[in-house]
C-alpha cells in the first residue's frame, strides 16, 4: 500500500514539475517578445551572420580568381618553355644544315641523282641520333 502511494505521489510531483517548467517557458517567451534588448540582440546576430556570409563569399571568389590566375600563369609558362624548346630544336637543325649534316628538302631534290649511290641517313631530332634505315 505504501509503495503504491509513493508511486502515485511521484507521478503527481513529476506532472506538477512538468507543468511548472511549461509555464516558465511560456513566461520567458512572453518576456522575450516584449523586451527590446532581445530584439536588438537578434538584429545584431542577423547582421553578423549576413556579414560573415558576405566575407565567406568574397573569400571564395578571391580564391577562385587567384587559382584561375595561377592556372593561366602556369599555362603561359608551359607555352613559353615549349616555344623555347622548339626554338632550340630549330636552331640546332639550322646549325646542322649550316655544317652540312642535314640536307634540306630543296637540296635533296636537286642532288637526288648524285645521292642515289650513297646510303640515305636518317636523323632523329629529339634523340639526336643518326640511323641508316627508316625503322
Amino acid at each position: 500500500v505504501r509503495r503504491a502511494m509513493e508511486q502515485e505521489n511521484k507521478k503527481a510531483r513529476q506532472a506538477a514539475k512538468k507543468d511548472f517548467n511549461a509555464e516558465v517557458r511560456q513566461l520567458v517567451q512572453f518576456v522575450q517578445k516584449r523586451d527590446p534588448r532581445v530584439a536588438a540582440h537578434q538584429k545584431k546576430q542577423m547582421k553578423e551572420t549576413v556579414e560573415k556570409k558576405k566575407h565567406e563569399t568574397a573569400d571564395k571568389d578571391r580564391k577562385k580568381e587567384e587559382q584561375a590566375k595561377e592556372r593561366e600563369e602556369k599555362k603561359e609558362a608551359s607555352r613559353l618553355a615549349d616555344e623555347e624548346r622548339w626554338e632550340e630544336v630549330r636552331a640546332a637543325k639550322e646549325a646542322r644544315k649550316a655544317r652540312g649534316e642535314i640536307m634540306s628538302e630543296d637540296d635533296g631534290d636537286a642532288d637526288s641523282d648524285e645521292d642515289s649511290d650513297e646510303q640515305v641517313g636518317y636523323f632523329c631530332e629529339p634523340c639526336r641520333k643518326r640511323f641508316q634505315s627508316e625503322k
